[in-house]
């Protein structure tokens, strides 16, 4: 029946899983313009293969006797050679897949070393051995992966079978998604030549939907499925993070994005008691020009702005629209002794009587930003900083006072509140 074969054709696309592998090492290849050409014909010789194999097994076994072996191969090896090229042929099988387990091991942590030198993941997978010259970081988390996978599924061939094909489809179908934006919102990037360059991807986005749909409906392996879309889930919260810390541009686009809800829930982690707390520690009577580094919605501003109106407030922030929400505020409270900023910033030194950083050192390298906002500060200028430790069951900063210049006078104060762990450093 129609649905046996579309439920094969499910199964057997696992064969041709990881014939993208190949570009992941672009950078090494002599004529890289060349791999989509390779890839598209090696797929077409994949298929040939199987095909007449296929073919000749038909006309020489009958489908359901075939259906039945645990090793197909062997079997009809055996039923034309005998039991010796039976043994003979499963050795030759065996040698090729040393070579496929070693391909993983130089093409896997490649990915992972790209995607480190494009901003994507932590700097230490990019990091190469000194003796070696390999990804040695990259290579180890990408042992411990496989490990762990292996371990959920019991080391068991066809669990692992069932767990990776929804899995693949599934990034595999928001790769294409992926390609068709990029083809109409970057139609600028230099790009490989291909027919049915944005209908096709939806096609196979389509075909997809349909063979994770079906299989799980005959099947009734919902678990492995919803553990499959678990698993793609997990990493995008860390995938977030990371970008968050390493590309400003990113960090710009996500708060834009989510102004409406960071104005709204943010105050549930930083409400009056610990703005209060933050200004109260640059004694702000005595100040006549703040800088609010990262100022979000507005929040600190507000009250540095109430407190001193004497005082100017210098608000900076990389997100647009969450200027926009401290304009919005400060228009309504009318306090006209407040500057909004978008960052990046250039002041001189000595150019401050106090700097406040509320939740914003986090998206940069502190080691670098902190030091570069004490230069702005006047002689016996003061800071107070409020930095986000462990959330969430995610790690948070250590030895905060290592950050600061050796000569800095820093005291640090920790407390707990809904899951999330408050570093005032002042």
């Amino acid at each position: 029946p129609l649905i046996s074969i579309i439920l094969s054709v499910y199964l057997i696309a696992e064969t041709f899983f990881g014939l993208e592998t190949a570009t992941y090492l672009y950078e090494e290849v002599k004529n890289p313009k060349a791999l989509p050409k390779i890839l598209i014909f090696s797929t077409a010789v994949i298929f040939l293969l199987y095909f007449l194999f296929v073919f000749g097994t038909l006309g020489s076994v009958d489908w359901k006797t075939f259906s039945l072996q645990t090793v197909p191969v062997n079997f009809l090896a055996q039923l034309y050679y005998g039991k010796t090229a039976a043994v003979v042929l499963s050795v030759i099988i065996f040698i090729p897949l040393i070579g496929t387990a070693a391909s993983w091991i130089i093409s896997s942590p490649r990915l992972l070393y790209a995607m480190s030198k494009d901003r994507a993941l932590p700097k230490k997978f990019s990091m190469v051995h000194k003796k070696y010259c390999t990804p040695s970081q990259a290579i180890i988390f990408q042992a411990f992966v496989s490990i762990i996978v292996t371990l959920v599924a019991f080391a068991d061939f066809l669990t692992l079978l069932y767990l990776l094909v929804p899995l693949v489809l599934i990034i595999y179908s928001l790769a294409l998604l992926a390609v068709v934006k990029l083809r109409i919102s970057r139609p600028e990037i230099p790009r490989f030549r291909a027919p049915f360059a944005k209908v096709g991807p939806i096609v196979m986005i389509l075909l997809n939907i349909v063979l994770v749909s079906l299989w799980t409906v005959q099947t009734g392996y919902v678990y492995i499925v919803m553990l499959g879309i678990i698993l793609s889930l997990i990493g995008m919260p860390m995938y977030i993070l990371i970008r968050l810390q390493t590309d400003k541009k990113f960090v710009e686009k996500f708060f834009d994005r989510i102004s409406f809800f960071w104005n709204r829930f943010f105050v549930l982690w930083y409400g009056e008691k610990e703005w209060k707390k933050v200004v109260d520690k640059i004694e702000i009577k005595r100040c006549r020009k703040v800088l609010d580094f990262g100022c979000g919605s507005g929040f600190t501003t507000i009250e540095i702005a109430k407190r001193n109106v004497k005082c100017i407030v210098v608000a900076v922030d990389l997100s647009r629209k969450q200027l926009g929400r401290t304009m919005d505020k400060i228009k309504i409270l009318k306090y006209p002794n407040t500057v909004l900023i978008k960052a990046p910033i250039n002041f001189p030194k000595n150019s401050f009587d106090a700097i406040v950083a509320v939740g914003s050192l986090e998206y940069s390298d502190p080691k670098k930003t902190i030091p570069y906002l004490l230069g702005m500060l006047k002689r016996k200028g003061r800071f107070s900083f409020l930095m986000f430790g462990k959330s969430f069951f995610m790690p948070g900063f250590s030895n905060v006072e290592k950050l600061f210049p050796r000569n800095t006078v820093v005291h640090v104060k920790k407390e707990k509140k809904l899951f999330t762990e408050y570093i005032y450093v002042w």
